[in-house]
C-alpha cells in the first residue's frame, strides 16, 4: 500500500502524518479536533488517529470494519454516535454504510 496522509500547515508547508495506507479515499476531523477518522476502501475498514497537536497524530487503529463489498446489502455497521461524519463511502462499493444512531 502506498496511500498517505498530509497535513498542510498555515505556511502551505506540506507534512507527512502517515504513510502504507491501501486507497485512503475519505478523511474526517472530529468536531472537537481530537480524533481523525480515515476510510480505508482496500481494507474496507475506517482508522482512528489521535491528534495531539496541529499535524500531528499517533498511531493507527482500527475504528471499524465494514462488510466486504460481496455480503448482503443492507447490513449497515452500527458505531458509537461519537463520528462527526454520518456516512462513509468506500470506493467500489454500491451500497453505504451508516456510521452511528
Amino acid at each position: 500500500p502506498i496511500g498517505t496522509i498530509h497535513y498542510v500547515d498555515a505556511h502551505s508547508t506540506t507534512h507527512l502524518c502517515d504513510k502504507g495506507l491501501a486507497f485512503p479515499n475519505g478523511i474526517v476531523l472530529a468536531a472537537s479536533g481530537k480524533k481523525l477518522y480515515v476510510a480505508e476502501s482496500k481494507h474496507n475498514r475506517v482508522l482512528v488517529y489521535d491528534v495531539t497537536a496541529p499535524g500531528v497524530i499517533g498511531h493507527r487503529q482500527v475504528f471499524a470494519n465494514l462488510p466486504m463489498k460481496d455480503e448482503a446489502a443492507g447490513q449497515g455497521s452500527k458505531l458509537p454516535p461519537s463520528l462527526f461524519a454520518p456516512e462513509v463511502a468506500l470506493h467500489g462499493h454500491t451500497q453505504k454504510h451508516t456510521i452511528g444512531a
